[in-house]
């Protein structure tokens, strides 16, 4: 990543793909964490005085070969071996003396619910993480010395293909790190070798299933077994295969395994509620005979895995490791009825299929699960769930597994009621038998006991027993040694070394320790917590360098979790003396600078530095810091403009100069560059995008700068180097911005190659799985550009590169209108056009016209936060940028006369009121009633609340609404035909609205009936456009689901008739989203529909549209009901 300083600062371009890793060198441990805490950040702290030349970063030399790291946003330098094109075959991960030298590479995998799921990373079964997640690596060489954080993203463009040795690499999911070697302050070079001496770890954040929307954590890795631990840098014994140990940095088949948590939405959909979530009877007592709960049991034990044993056949095991004490264990069933069905929906699909065809399963049966037993674990970490048989009526098989044996979700969530990863058969949101994923069950592995009760009266039983889980807590602890590291900043013999941490500490325990460069502990401390690193009479917080310690030594402080190193800090010792490496510098003259420091090390008693040629007006200044050596910082404004070659010279007291071991002047240089009026390049900043070409494509510059049209009239851009479009991948690339008076600027961008079928930014692939999408993962049309048709293009709703007023944030490409106010996201945020000015009366009487644009915020429905939404102001004439559009001190929610200054003072009757309730829009068949729920504050049934129905056809009437005490509105559509909207009006009992409600009405089951079975000759099917119908409907996941099943073969089918007919409805995608829409729960019509597609049978859409040729002669025998508006005062039932 390119990097410059100005005034002291440095600048950097704002990146999507730079995401976040918050942590420079973090050790991420074992410790339960709620979903919300798994969202990235961001944030990175800008650095001061970092150099961004290679030959300085982090004491790194160039690498060889395609692939050159590049600072990242987060703190990791990018080493990615696919996306530079250094691997281009599976072939090339192993072949360590060409290709594959030093690379580092394996799979990160979701754990699905594949039967005869091993443990290695070359057992390709599972489903891969979604392509471009990003995968972190670092290791420790022998001495001690701890590298930088390396990075790199999964691909899926690597096939799998046989390593010649009995198994296989590549395949999606597929990650490759290039690794680069350092050179630390001594000017020793460190390489990975993959040797025993040296360690290595590997780990992904957690992230999203866009499939599910469910949270993806990190169970297992190799190295290490447990996520972020480190492990030997020849393998660790469980998969991982070095290509050239001891003399090459090849390693392949490490992985990755994301266990899924079910949390979409904020909620565990696979746990039952009401009085179907039964705590067990026994509350804890494992031994307890419950009466009427002895035949059906699940019994085990939970441990908390620590990673002692590198389990590579075997599953984990409970040896050495801390029991689970008062944590909860839950069980839940499916219901007899909904086994059957299960088995056809769901468990018929391939196994990556089965969690986001399961959540759907729920949400279309939301009785499927006859129940949830959960019960507390015992000192020793034992457990017992006992099911009634009046919940669970499942028939007992003598000797066999039964029904409800082999269709059981568990889980384990910690005393804060978090959900702990688990070594266990339940490694997936899905409903499976206990003994699904072979090796992936801890040891002993589960078994059943069912036979007949002992006894007088016996009867089955249905035991499952040795149901184990080893589970894995997340949680994320950095060790930063503060004041010393392995270039910039060495240690002197003597010196205090001092060390925080920030994070969770494992529930496990942990010790923190200080070690030399051999690994031998110095310094060894039980800890507790983050804030107190001490231990009795020892402080680990703080550690002295001895006085015996030699140039070049390296020290290193880590957290233990009992077993593993987690976290981890080094710095270098040298007593020869040094001055850090200043960056280069820009000014402007007139304007004072941001102070540059100047970092020493080692100068001897009354030892200085000098500066010669500082640009006039500019001086270093010395103080003394805490412990009273001396501090050097340059400051002061510049006075003459000028290009200046500045050195800083180490003297002594006598100002003779200050020599190194080699007897070489101890000095630096750097460049200051002084412009005579402030730059262009000083003044703006331009702000990265990344943007997406299809394959042989040439990028644009210009599409990689998100606010070009905020920079000076003139400003060019160019790549600095070609992008490499030839292949598909992630591409960094640096944009060059020329600016009128020949000032520079450099940007760090991506392009993503792909085939992007629409030009909307975002690759077809990306669409189909929404991957890019923050609003749920929903997919977008890959064939339309702005696929809810609100005037921007998918791609920039999902960077916010055009919400520039509103901090850039994403909008819903599926929802014209996100936030729901009236206006489109594209109205919002070109500034509502459709409205030009407003027109108010000032204090003084005068008519004042207000000129727009009106920038509202696409994201908050009342932007100026008067009580008003932005659509209701726009339409009634206020400003919605301004809370008090007239200035007469009464905020527009309150003022009655809002555009009148000179008449205020009462309450304004017709924007919504705080603290009412508030409903929906919808769409129902035509004769069918719809009930919606209050969205809004809490319903008092005894406000006196009134409402209105008016049809759009006064012709087709009859219809009624109410609204119950609990707040539900239920709409009776009485005569309203296929193609009316029924608007709902709802009062206070003043007679101000409060809330205006539309329904939309459809087809009813018997017209759909007539769609489908309308002939082929009829012209164009109705479902013509699958892809943008679905994305028309992207808030029914039921449709898009049903249509999914058909998989390709529909694709096919539509894609061949839009290729052979060129046509495309709009209108018609419109009435599928509300006419058909409504119908797909009834599995009967769905199917017939998609059916019918499937045999080429279409509707034309004159004949599906309201009032169409087929529907009036067949179903328009209803009588026409004359228009009527009625008014009913809700009540107290």
């Amino acid at each position: 990543m390119a990097i410059h300083m100005k005034n002291g600062k440095i600048r950097r371009g704002v990146s999507l793909a730079a995401a976040a890793l918050s942590l420079a060198l973090v050790a991420p441990t074992i410790q339960p964490v709620v979903a919300p805490q798994f969202a990235a950040t961001a944030a990175a702290e800008e650095a001061t005085n970092a150099n961004p030349d290679k030959k300085h970063f982090y004491g790194s030399v160039d690498k060889p070969g395609l692939t050159q790291p590049k600072l990242q946003a987060d703190g990791s330098y990018n080493v990615d071996a696919i996306a530079s094109g250094q691997i281009t075959k599976a072939v090339d991960l192993t072949s360590a003396q060409t290709a594959g030298k030093d690379v580092v590479s394996g799979r990160a995998q979701i754990l699905t619910p594949k039967g005869g799921a091993l443990l290695t990373a070359n057992w390709g079964g599972f489903d891969s993480i979604p392509a471009g997640t990003p995968v972190y690596m670092q290791w420790m060489d022998s001495d001690g010395a701890v590298s930088p954080v390396y990075s790199t993203k999964t691909s899926d463009t690597i096939a799998e293909e046989s390593d010649g040795k009995g198994s296989t690499v590549g395949g999606k999911g597929t990650y490759a790190f290039a690794l680069p070697q350092w050179v630390d302050a001594a000017g020793k070079t460190h390489r990975f070798k993959t040797q025993g001496k040296q360690r290595y770890r590997i780990w992904v954040e957690p992230t999203q299933n866009p499939q599910t929307g469910n949270t993806l954590v990190p169970l297992r890795t190799a190295p290490g077994m447990v996520p972020f631990a480190y492990d030997r840098g020849n393998g660790g014994g469980i998969g991982e295969f070095p290509g050239g140990v001891e003399t090459n940095g090849n390693m392949a088949k490490t992985g990755v395994w994301m266990f899924e948590i079910p949390d979409a939405d904020g909620v565990n959909y696979m746990k039952a509620t009401g009085d179907k979530l039964v705590e067990d009877p026994a509350h804890g007592d494992y031994n307890a005979d419950v009466p009427g709960y002895l035949t059906r049991t699940v019994s085990g034990n939970v441990w908390l895995e620590t990673g002692n044993e590198r389990q590579l056949l075997n599953g984990a095991t409970a040896v050495a490791d801390p029991k689970a004490q008062g944590y909860t264990v839950y069980a839940s069933a499916l219901t007899p009825d909904a086994i059957q069905k299960y088995e056809r929906d769901v468990r018929s699909l391939p196994a990556e299929k089965q969690a986001a065809a399961t959540k759907k399963f729920l949400a279309e049966n939301p009785d499927a699960i006859a129940g949830t037993v959960y019960g507390k674990t015992d000192k020793d970490g034992n457990y017992k769930l006992r099911f009634s048989d009046k919940m669970f009526t499942h028939e007992k098989t003598l000797g066999a597994a039964d029904s409800f044996q082999k269709n059981l979700y568990m889980w384990v969530e910690d005393p804060q009621g978090n959900v702990v990863p688990s070594y266990s058969t339940y490694l997936q949101p899905v409903f499976q038998a206990y003994d699904q994923v072979n090796q992936w069950r801890p040891s002993p592995i589960s078994a059943i006991n069912n036979a007949w009760s002992a006894g007088a009266g016996s009867t089955r039983m249905s035991r499952l027993y040795n149901v184990r889980f080893a589970g894995v807590p997340y949680t994320q602890v950095k060790l930063d040694i503060t004041n010393f590291d392995a270039t910039e900043h060495p240690a002197a013999p003597g010196d205090i070394a001092e060390a925080k941490l920030t994070g969770e500490l494992p529930v496990t325990g942990a010790t923190m320790e200080w070690r030399d460069g051999s690994g031998k502990v110095l310094k060894s401390c039980k800890i507790t917590s983050i804030s107190n690193l001490t231990d009795g009479d020892k402080d680990c917080s703080k550690f002295e360098v001895p006085a015996d310690a030699k140039d070049g030594d390296f020290f290193y402080a880590v957290v233990n979790n009992g077993y593993n190193d987690i976290a981890s800090d080094s710095f270098i010792v040298t007593s020869t003396p040094r001055i850090a490496d200043v960056a280069d510098q820009e000014g402007t003259v007139g304007k004072t600078i941001d102070p540059v420091k100047v970092n020493t090390t080692n100068l001897p008693e009354g030892g200085k530095v000098v500066a010669e040629g500082l640009p006039e007006g500019l001086k270093l200044v010395e103080s003394k810091d805490e412990n009273g050596k001396p501090v050097y910082t340059i400051e002061g404004t510049p006075t003459k403009a000028g290009n200046y070659d500045v050195t800083l010279k180490a003297v002594d007291k006598d100002g003779k100069p200050i020599t190194d071991k080699d007897g070489k002047p101890v000095e630096q240089s750097f460049k200051y560059t002084i412009s005579d009026k402030e730059t262009d390049a000083s003044k703006y900043e331009p702000q990265g995008k990344d943007q997406t070409v299809n394959k042989g494509e040439t990028p644009k510059a210009d599409d990689s700068i998100a606010n070009l049209n905020e920079l000076p009239e003139g400003t060019k851009t160019e790549f600095k180097e070609p992008v490499d479009t030839t292949s598909e991948g992630d591409k960094d690339a640096t944009v060059v911005v020329t600016y009128p008076d020949g000032s520079k600027d450099e940007v760090p961008v991506v392009v993503h190659v792909g085939t992007d079928s629409d030009k909307d930014g975002i690759t077809d692939k990306d669409e189909e799985s929404g991957a890019k999408n923050p609003f749920n993962n929903e997919p977008t049309d890959p064939n339309k550009a702005d696929t809810d048709g609100d005037g921007i293009k998918d791609g920039d709703e999902v960077d916010g590169s055009k919400n520039v007023h509103f901090g850039n944030k994403p909008t819903n490409p599926n929802k014209a209108d996100t936030d729901d106010d009236g206006l489109t996201d594209g109205e919002e945020i070109n500034g509502n056009p459709q409205v030009p000015s407003i027109t108010i009366k000032d204090k003084d009487g005068n008519t004042k016209v207000i000129s727009g644009p009106f920038y509202t915020d696409p994201n908050n429905a009342d932007t100026d936060g008067d009580g008003i939404s932005d659509g209701d102001e726009l339409k009634n004439g206020t400003d919605p940028t301004n809370k008090d559009t007239d200035g007469d001190g009464i905020p527009d929610g309150q003022d009655k006369y809002p555009t009148d200054a000179t008449n205020g003072g009462n309450i304004n009757p017709n924007p919504i009121a705080e603290g009412t309730p508030d409903w929906d829009n919808g769409s129902t068949p035509a004769g069918k009633d719809i009930t919606l729920p209050n969205k809004g504050d809490k319903y008092d049934p005894n406000a006196g609340y009134t409402v209105d129905v008016k049809n759009s056809n006064p012709a087709n009437g009859g219809a009624t609404a109410s609204i119950d005490k609990d707040g539900n509105l239920t709409v009776k559509p009485g005569s309203a035909k296929y193609g009316d909207t029924i608007t709902v009006t709802v009062k206070d009992k003043t007679g101000k609205v409060i809330d205006t409600v539309t329904i939309k009405v459809g087809m009813s089951d018997d017209q759909l009936g007539v769609c489908v079975g309308a002939s082929a000759a009829s012209a164009v099917p109705l479902l013509l456009l699958l892809p943008v119908a679905l994305g028309l409907v992207g808030n029914v996941p039921e449709v898009r689901d049903i249509a999914g099943a058909f998989g390709k073969k529909v694709e096919e089918i539509n894609t061949g008739i839009q290729k052979t007919l060129g046509i495309y409805n709009p209108e018609l995608a419109t009435q599928f989203k509300y006419n058909v829409a409504p119908h797909m729960q009834n599995a009967a019509l769905a199917a017939a529909f998609l059916a019918s597609l499937g045999l080429l049978a279409g509707v034309a859409a004159t004949q599906c549209a309201p009032g169409g040729d087929q529907l009036s002669s067949n179903l328009s025998s209803d009588k026409d009901a004359s228009g009527t508006t009625t008014t009913t005062t809700t009540s107290n039932k």
